[in-house]
C-alpha cells in the first residue's frame, strides 16, 4: 500500500517538473529531468568506483589471517 503511494508521488513529481520554472547555468539543465538523470549517474559512478577500490584496495585475501 504504501510502496503504492510512494509511486503515485513519484510520477506527480516527475510531471510537476515540466511546469516549474528552473533558474539555470548550463544548457545542460534546461531538458527535462535533467537533475534526476545527473543523479542516477553519480550514483552509477559512487558504486562503480567502490567496487573497483574494493577489488583493488580494501579486500584481503582469503588466507590473510592464516
Amino acid at each position: 500500500m504504501i510502496s503504492k503511494i510512494f509511486y503515485i508521488i513519484l510520477g506527480l513529481l516527475i510531471v510537476a517538473d515540466f511546469f516549474v520554472p528552473k533558474h539555470t547555468h548550463f544548457g545542460w539543465e534546461r531538458l527535462p529531468e535533467s537533475y534526476a538523470v545527473y543523479a542516477l549517474l553519480s550514483c552509477v559512478v559512487i558504486v562503480a568506483v567502490s567496487k573497483v577500490l574494493g577489488k583493488l584496495w580494501l579486500q584481503k585475501k582469503e588466507d590473510y589471517y592464516d
